[in-house]
């Protein structure tokens, strides 16, 4: 049961990179401020395209590159990404993290716009994440209609979770001869939920990670 209430909600509420396909870039997106030696390249929806002398950019998708020292720091790995639309589905937000041993994280947001000004990309830090922003006309929702087989994968987990719901409750009653809260399917799991939706919202809201030297790093 608890899989199919992941899989429903995965389906009803997730966001991907393919309903973006031109999202990434053949050539990375690069940031450098005005006053220092420090580029950071990033790509979304993938790693980068950069390719840097005696270094495996396979697993990065937002990386600073202080070239006075040659030093790379990784502000987020392409497995940890993660996609959601913001401000009324104006924007997309991608989330990642980064060096492990530093704490660094970073958040690259694309709003839908007219105009491109990826190539003037403005850029904070909030903490120990780098955030990155811009606008560009390939964060546009398309008007394409719903996916067929989006339609039928929603279709087919409603019938097998009614199913699930309806054969459990039946077995509850006649054959295990439960009563009460108990006839429902793993109803400790549901009684429980919205306690756990709490933590969950207060550690996202209310906890920081601790603070790194490169906090102190300017955009």
């Amino acid at each position: 049961m608890k899989l199919l209430f992941v899989l429903f909600i995965s389906c009803v509420f997730a966001i991907k990179c393919k309903d973006f396909k031109n999202i990434h870039k053949n050539t990375d997106y690069v940031f450098k401020k005005a006053d220092a030696d420090t580029y950071v390249y990033f790509n979304l929806c993938g790693p980068i395209t950069t390719q840097l002398e005696g270094y495996d950019t396979s697993d990065v998708s937002v990386l600073a590159y202080l070239e006075t020292y040659k030093e790379k720091i990784v502000l987020g790995s392409t497995s940890t990404e993660s996609l959601e639309l913001v401000n009324d589905g104006k924007t997309l937000r991608f989330t990642y993290d980064g060096d492990s041993s530093l704490q660094l994280s970073s958040r690259v947001e694309v709003t839908c716009g007219t105009e491109d000004t990826s190539s003037n990309i403005k850029a904070q830090i909030e903490g120990s994440t780098f955030i990155f922003s811009f606008t560009s006309p390939d964060a546009c929702p398309s008007n394409k209609t719903f996916p067929i087989t989006g339609l039928i994968l929603c279709i087919v987990l409603f019938v097998l979770i009614g199913f699930y719901i309806i054969i459990t409750v039946i077995l509850n009653i006649f054959v295990l001869h439960k009563k009460g809260l108990e006839i429902i399917p793993n109803y400790l799991f549901w009684i429980g939920l919205p306690s756990l939706l709490v933590d969950g919202v207060k550690f996202t809201f209310c906890c920081k990670k601790a603070g790194s030297e490169y906090q102190t790093f300017a955009v």
